[in-house]
């Protein structure tokens, strides 16, 4: 114990690295203890007349052949051993102890006494083939100490270094067996040993010690091999080599501890050989295992205490393992029995086991893993349960897929209680923003819904109505009848305004008697006079309430955004101050917040009554304009226009009425009576030999709508005798580019027909050039707005080129309206634009007037 104390206290006091400490104690002691020894023989009396050992030859063959073996083992083991991690000074001393035994085995052979090798054994051929093998170890050992510890990094470089070791060993025995002549003297026979053997051997023992040194300042650093036992082995390798230095015979005592000494530095090579190569990958291998195990343990603890179901599966499909809770809901008692099994034989059946195979080998083909995703599952009394799943795919060392692991949790409460709470925000959330007796919109909803309908206004640039509307004496109702009464007509109320409305539209409740609705999408706040005349009348008819026949009407205010106001605040205000108005006007009326607006509004509404009349008693004529060959001023048809001969105010403008006929849905029917009108003459024209061209009509985007359209415009050819290819349909840009896609297949109905196309305002509207290819018209109508200040105005030059070119780049004819003057006509045809329809020619006529254009020309 105190030896070891001292050993340590030496270990330190050099600073040894702690690596070293365990193994270098021992190697110390071996060394301490083979240094004793060499003391005790060298002071041994009379040692250097102990020659001529009984048996020498014997025992000095076996010691030898122990050599060649050790020195064998120790290429053997590292040449077997070797890896592209093996440091290159480990293959390069395993290498080198080849050519040593080979080496030995000579020396064995060549020995006096022995048989003769090739040539005659004596006591100098075995000097010899003893110094080169000495030598050859000293000199390796050093090259191995300097060495680098990183692998060869070529992996044919132990071959090549195989090779030359072998050449040498070759060389040397040419040497040794055909040339000993030219070789120093080594002993003499009655003398001894010659001065250039000693101090061969002295170099020999000088190449040790300086190895020694290079080891010494390797153990300051942490063990990259069995540094201690090589510093043993060269050290007794160093006491070997100086006992080979005093021997006078090869008999003595001397020359026979020289070789049990080398004996002993072999088998500590070896070890470092055997530790390096074998023991430690193998201790090495053995830590890895437990640490595999420890990590498998833990791992398996792991999966068998968090409260997540999980289980992997193989490339097929087929289950590999799974932990607690999944065999568990598996109905299984241990991991064994779910090995090998797939979904088929599970208790969730063969339906659910599908789903789930389908959807593992989707995920495996794919290669892409599903992270919490929500599926259902049936538990094992039949009860359907949500669970959150993933799925994570399962890659070898290369990369390749080799099946999954996945995991799921039961999240059925969690969803339950999530159902139930959203459940009760919307209960909340309905009840914060609804009124509890009508279930209509309350004032913040209402005021929420005023401020997003004002945006949307803004950015598509049009107008909303704001109508504000109380019920005429609601009051003495309730006082009269009871609140329960008051209750049900408020009830009654919210049906029949609801009815009214369109979807887009919003109905609210203020509060009391007062309710108020969002008109959004009008063109013109006149629009609005509509909806209140329905709103009036719905609300006037009779209510039965409880066994009794009630009747209430309503006062309306209407303001409009952003006429009257652009704020929410602005537009409620205005629009309750108008519903004061029409209560002052004595009930039962609408009123706008704009004194003017109620006056167009009611105009608007006497001339709806007056339109619908005109179109009963036929007062509405058709005029006809002609279209003109602008090069030889010839007829080449004409375009039916509608005018209103209004019994009391004239004739009235198509500006005026038409705008009407299109918002209240009249222009169906007035467009067919047009269509009718102007068939029925051009074919009486035919008849009378009077040749007209095309007849342009004018075809409303309603019209278009309806589903009876093409069914009545067949109707009406057959009935008139009209021939398609005499008559043309004129739709405006903007009405196609509402609804294009619809308006594309309506079109090439009528174009099947043979009925020529033609697009009226062009370049007012904003056509996609994309839909414009696609529609099946044959003509493009240049606006007057274009043509109205040719050809002075640069702009409208420029637009009116760029429409003719692109009538010809899409094989369109095109035509020009409104053409009042000669230079606009010249410009037109030298342009491109032959077709002239304008004052120029004829303002719109009727039809007897046009018969005499007819007849004799212009």
């Amino acid at each position: 114990m105190n030896q070891n104390n001292y050993l340590d206290k030496l270990i330190n006091m050099f600073n040894f690295n702690s690596s070293h400490q365990d193994n270098l104690n021992k190697h110390l002691l071996i060394i301490l203890s083979m240094i004793f020894l060499m003391i005790v023989i060298l002071l041994l009396p009379y040692a250097f007349d102990m020659q001529g050992i009984k048996h020498y030859l014997s025992i000095h063959n076996i010691l030898e052949m122990f050599s060649v073996i050790t020195a064998s083992l120790i290429f053997a083991v590292g040449w077997t051993a070797y890896s592209d991690k093996l440091p290159a000074n480990i293959i390069f001393l395993s290498i080198l102890f080849f050519a040593v035994a080979t080496l030995d085995i000579s020396h064995i052979l060549s020995y006096p006494g022995m048989p003769d090798f090739i040539t005659p054994g004596s006591t100098e051929k075995a000097i010899n083939f003893w110094l080169a093998g000495r030598s050859l170890a000293a000199f390796g050992l050093f090259i191995f100490s300097i060495l680098s510890l990183n692998p060869m990094k070529n992996s044919y470089n132990h071959y090549i270094l195989f090779f030359f070791m072998l050449i040498l060993t070759v060389f040397l025995h040419w040497i040794f067996l055909f040339h000993e002549e030219i070789l120093p003297h080594t002993f003499i026979s009655g003398y001894g040993l010659t001065n250039f053997k000693i101090y061969t051997e002295y170099i020999i023992i000088g190449l040790n010690l300086i190895t020694l040194l290079i080891l010494w300042k390797r153990m300051k650093q942490p063990q990259p091999y069995h540094v201690s036992a090589l510093f043993t082995a060269i050290s007794v390798m160093a006491m070997s080599e100086f006992f080979f230095t005093l021997y006078t015979d090869i008999t003595d005592v001397y020359s026979l501890a020289g070789h049990i000494y080398k004996v002993i530095s072999y088998i500590f090579i070896y070890k470092v050989i055997f530790v390096t190569t074998v023991r430690q990958p193998y201790e090495s291998l053995n830590d890895k295992d437990k640490k595999l195990l420890n990590q498998y343990n833990l791992i398996n603890n792991i999966t068998n205490t968090v409260p997540v179901r999980i289980f992997w599966k193989d490339k097929e499909g087929t289950y590999l393992g799974a932990n607690k809770l999944f065999l568990e809901d598996a109905q299984l008692k241990s991991a064994d029995e779910i090995i090998g099994k797939n979904d088929f034989e599970m208790p969730w059946g063969k339906t659910e086991g599908q789903l789930y195979r389908d959807d593992d080998m989707s995920v495996m083909n794919s290669g892409n893993s599903k992270i919490n995703f929500e599926e259902s599952q049936t538990d094992d009394k039949g009860n359907i349960i949500s669970v959150l799943t993933s799925k994570v795919l399962l890659k070898d060392e290369d990369g390749k897929i080799i099946g999954l692991l996945g995991t799921y949790i039961d999240i059925t409460k969690q969803r339950n209680t999530e159902n139930e709470l959203k459940k009760q925000k919307d209960i909340l959330h309905h009840q914060a923003h609804h009124d509890s007796l009508t279930g209509l919109p309350n004032r913040l909803l209402f005021s929420d819904r005023l401020e997003q309908t004002i945006q949307k206004a803004k950015r598509n640039n049009s107008k909303i109505a704001l109508l504000f509307i109380d019920l005429d004496h609601f009051k003495e109702i309730n006082d009269s009848l009871g609140h329960d009464i008051g209750d049900e007509i408020l009830k009654e109320v919210t049906y029949r305004l609801s009815e009214t409305m369109r979807n887009e539209d919003t109905v609210a409740r203020l509060g009391g008697d007062e309710f108020t609705v969002i008109l959004e999408g009008l063109t013109q706040g006149q629009d609005a006079s509509l909806i209140a005349t329905k709103i009036l009348e719905n609300l006037a008819k009779a209510m039965h309430i409880n066994d009794k026949v009630l009747y209430v009407s309503s006062s309306i205010g209407i303001s409009i955004y952003p006429d009257d106001g652009v704020s929410a605040q602005d537009l409620l205000k205005y629009a309750d101050s108008a519903m004061y108005k029409a209560k002052d006007e004595g009930r039962n009326n609408f009123q706008y917040y704009n004194s003017t607006m109620t006056e167009l509004a009611f105009e608007r509404v006497e001339m709806e009554t007056s339109l619908r009349s005109a179109l009963k008693n036929k007062e509405f004529v058709v005029y006809y304009q002609p279209q003109v060959n602008g090069i030889t001023n010839k007829l080449i048809g004409m375009e039916a226009l509608v005018r209103w001969q209004h019994p009391t105010m004239g004739l009235v403008s198509p500006a005026k009425f038409i705008p009407l006929a299109e918002s209240t849905g009249l222009i169906v029917e007035l467009d067919r009576y047009v269509m009718r009108t102007a068939m029925t003459q051009i074919v009486q024209w035919y008849k009378e030999g009077l040749t007209h061209g095309v007849l342009a009509m004018n075809l409303a985007v309603k019209q278009l709508q309806q589903k009876d359209f093409i069914p009545m415009l067949k109707e009406l050819m057959q009935e008139t005798n009209c021939k398609a290819e005499w008559i043309e349909l004129e739709v405006t840009e903007g009405q196609i580019m509402t609804h294009p896609e619809d308006a594309i297949v309506k079109l090439k109905e009528i174009s099947d027909l043979g009925i020529e196309l033609a697009v009226d305002d062009f370049g007012t509207g904003y056509s996609s050039l994309a839909y414009l290819k696609r529609l099946p018209i044959d003509k493009l109508k240049i606006d007057q707005a274009f043509v109205r200040d040719l050809p002075d105005d640069e702009e409208d030059t420029g637009i009116t080129k760029a429409v003719i070119a692109l009538a010809n780049s899409l094989n369109l004819k095109v035509i020009a309206e409104g053409v009042e003057t000669k230079e606009q006509k010249d410009f037109l045809v030298e342009n491109g634009c032959k077709k002239i329809q304008g004052y120029f020619y004829s303002k719109p006529i009727p039809a007897d007037e046009f018969e005499n254009i007819l007849k004799n020309g212009f």
